[in-house]
């Protein structure tokens, strides 16, 4: 790899970062609806029945 790719595969990781950081800062909850709304994917993608967010976020 050149030195030009390394430096732009390191500046893209490093805005993706910051704008990741910045998201969860204005959302603090982002990671928890992420992973409700893949379980309820992934649940309706195996065919069992759904069960509530509620349910699923104090566990």
């Amino acid at each position: 790899m050149s030195a030009r790719t390394l430096k732009l595969i390191a500046v893209g990781y490093a805005v993706k970062t910051l704008l990741l950081g910045l998201a969860w800062l204005i959302v603090p909850d982002l990671p928890a609806r992420a992973a409700n709304k893949a379980r309820q994917t992934w649940s309706a993608v195996a065919g069992r029945p759904e069960t509530s967010v509620k349910d699923q976020g104090k566990q």
